[in-house]
């Protein structure tokens, strides 16, 4: 994960262990401080957007949509664009390019939910 964030906010390493150590850059007067997160269906800029639709394969954003600017701007740092169902309209991510996000405790077993196993512990 560190070197995500060194690439996507072009710290150095000891500066983005510093940031992300300090308690006043991680949770920012009603914002998001330095909180890595993972989106989906409104990548980042250069990040997949495909919505798991096979004609999208290798389309990437071309900007920021606008609720990844607003992310962004409270200090996210968007690290990846996880799996999603076609077009999200199912309530499993499952998709013909990616396939099915499985449980990693039990493989017969999806993630649950659309959101490609994000609600992680």
């Amino acid at each position: 994960m560190l070197t995500a964030i060194q690439r996507l906010t072009g710290w150095t390493k000891k500066d983005a262990v510093s940031k992300l150590t300090q308690k006043k850059y991680f949770l920012l007067k009603f914002g998001l401080g330095t909180c890595p997160c993972a989106l989906y269906h409104q990548p980042p800029l250069g990040l997949s957007y495909t919505s798991g639709i096979v004609n999208r394969t290798g389309y990437k954003a071309e900007a920021d949509g606008e609720a990844v600017a607003k992310l962004k701007t409270s200090g996210a740092i968007p690290l990846l664009v996880s799996n999603t169902p076609e077009l999200c309209c199912c309530f499993e991510s499952n998709n013909l390019i990616t396939g099915r996000t499985n449980n990693p405790y039990d493989t017969t077993c999806t993630s649950g939910g659309s959101s490609g196993g994000e609600e992680y512990r």
